[in-house]
């Protein structure tokens, strides 16, 4: 490939990379309740506490997680002066952006630029990791410093950096990571080091010496040890390392118990690229010597990660980057022609190829009748959407042609180019154009201007984040029990405690009759921005109840 070609490559990587992470990034309100809201709020404490040590959560310490991630929030906030959902989500988007550009370098590194920049256009467009990437979630973090610490276990492993830098940067990289989410960050890149040096044992030792230098470990230990043994002398925080550290390997963690086989099923977060991937990984074992590091990184890291107890669909995403280059090498093979005589991949790869392109190009053209039968809505997003759908066509019908004609690179073109348009479209405008089927920050915000500021504020039967957040105060959670009488008798004490006359009620339609026989309440605020397509969704719709008059006798 000529260097004109790649450099104009890169750029439009560079560009679409940009589109993808960065286009109406706060234009999403927070959704989930535990989710985005939690890692904004805390952060958020840290700035106006000025305590960057001690994470807080509606007014409780809380532990279960290192405190980089909210340190970038919080840096986040203070830079921008400004705290909403767009400061929260922008160190995601940073570091997804940065993961793109390693992995990138690293598939120019490993094969050639063709597959450096397809394998990151792969990554970029593989559904989970761009969601994450938009998200006030830790997890792309996470993924950037293991991405980056195999990075330097590579150099090592190939010879490519014989400087002494190479060890301490890769603890370094993996002390960060660990600063962000515990033990994973050490466990993917040193299970990816050691499952190498099973493919290849060419110098094991050695290589081993050089990765375990005793002042390199120590290297992770510094940076690593000064917060851990902070929190754990001021406040004797073992819950960091009996939750974030053996809890995570050994318990479900809250999770619902999931079999061996689980991830399995997650590959399809992977999705569209997951339907490629076991004909890339067949391809792969062809030359092993080859494709050690990525099939390492992927195999070994999926095999510990499926027998760990605690499982769910993100713990696992800093494998997409292996397996993002293992696809950018299958594509980069079918382009070149090397896949001809290879048990009939071609063939296949065209026609999984042209599917992909025609789920882009139906999912783009269902959307107006699927947005519409959800939120009997007319939205701009709506109307924009058909403007798309002739260009879609077009860049189909074109795709197709390139398919008969047996043009590889035309056709991977116009695949990428649709999976793109559609990634831009469903992140940065359909997704926000359901917030009211999934945020409450348009009810919090209206309760925050009925609720007195030195009224009592509760939460009946749930623990939302996004009340913390947008009513920008403590909110008590109160009745997180699956029996009702257990859920009324800690209202009741509630009530009895509260030092003041007025006070307000947080809670879901489905125990709104709990609330107000036990308060003797009245409701003030409904959510009418909620929309619910469903009578079980309608039962989730929050309401307010204004306990002015004490109910309750002492």
């Amino acid at each position: 490939m000529s260097s004109a070609r790649v450099y104009g490559l890169t750029t439009l990587l560079f560009i679409v990379t940009l589109t993808v992470l960065f286009l109406n990034l706060g234009d999403k309100s927070f959704w989930a309740s535990h989710m985005e809201s939690r890692r904004a709020e805390i952060a958020k404490q840290m700035v106006v506490t000025g305590d960057y040590l001690v994470p807080k959560l509606n007014g409780e310490k809380i532990f279960t997680k290192p405190p980089l991630f909210y340190w970038l929030i919080s840096a986040s906030y203070k830079a921008t002066g400004k705290v909403n959902e767009w400061a929260g989500r922008l160190p995601s988007a940073i570091f997804g952006a940065f993961t793109i550009l390693l992995l990138f370098l690293l598939g120019r590194a490993l094969y050639d630029p063709l597959t450096g920049i397809i394998s990151a256009f792969t990554l970029l467009t593989a559904h989970l990791f761009t969601y994450y990437a938009r998200l006030a979630e830790m997890d792309v973090l996470l993924t950037f410093f293991v991405t980056l610490a195999v990075c330097f276990a590579t150099l090592i492993l190939y010879g490519k950096w014989n400087g002494k830098s190479a060890p301490f940067l890769l603890w370094g990289a993996m002390a960060l990571g660990f600063l962000v989410k515990g033990p994973y960050a050490l466990i993917f890149p040193l299970v990816a080091f050691f499952t190498f040096l099973l493919f290849n044992r060419d110098g094991w030792l050695t290589h081993i010496k050089t990765v375990f230098n005793p002042w390199a470990v120590l290297t992770f230990a510094v940076i690593v040890a000064p917060w851990f043994l902070y929190v754990i002398f001021y406040d004797d925080a073992w819950i960091v390392f009996n939750e974030e550290v053996i809890g995570r390997i050994s318990s479900n963690r809250g999770h619902s118990e999931r079999g061996l086989f689980f991830y399995f099923e997650s590959l399809s977060n992977f999705l569209p690229w997951a339907l490629l991937l076991p004909f890339a990984l067949l391809f792969a074992m062809r030359d092993i010597s080859k494709n050690a590091m990525a099939l390492s990184w992927l195999v070994g890291g999926f095999w510990v990660a499926s027998f760990v107890t605690a499982k769910n669909h993100h713990y696992i995403l800093p494998l997409y980057p292996a397996m993002a280059l293992l696809v950018g090498q299958y594509i980069s093979a079918h382009i070149e022609g090397r896949l001809a005589g290879f048990y009939g991949f071609a063939g296949v790869s065209k026609w999984i190829g042209l599917l992909i392109s025609l789920t882009a190009v139906t999912a783009i053209t269902a959307f107006p009748l699927v947005f519409y039968f959800i939120t009997r809505e007319i939205s701009p997003v709506l109307i924009a959407s058909f403007f798309l759908i002739p260009p879609m066509l077009y860049a189909f019908n074109r795709t197709w042609r390139f398919s008969l004609e047996n043009a590889a690179g035309e056709l991977w073109s116009g695949v990428f180019a649709l999976v793109t348009t559609l990634f831009i479209f469903a992140h940065a405008f359909a997704v926000p154009a359901l917030n009211n089927m999934n945020s409450y920050k348009n009810f919090m915000l209206q309760s925050k201007k009925i609720i007195e500021a030195d009224a009592g504020l509760a939460m009946y039967a749930m623990e939302n984040f996004q009340t913390t957040f947008y009513l920008n105060r403590k909110v008590t959670p109160l009745g997180d029990h699956a029996l009702s009488d257990e859920r009324i008798k800690e209202l009741e004490l509630f009530l009895r405690g509260l030092n003041k006359d007025a006070y307000y009620i947080f809670t879901k339609k489905k125990y709104l009759t709990e609330v107000l026989k036990t308060t003797g309440g009245e409701v003030v605020l409904a959510d009418n921005n909620f929309i619910a397509p469903g009578k079980s969704r309608e039962l989730e719709r929050l309401v307010l109840v204004n306990g002015k008059k004490r109910r309750m006798e002492e």
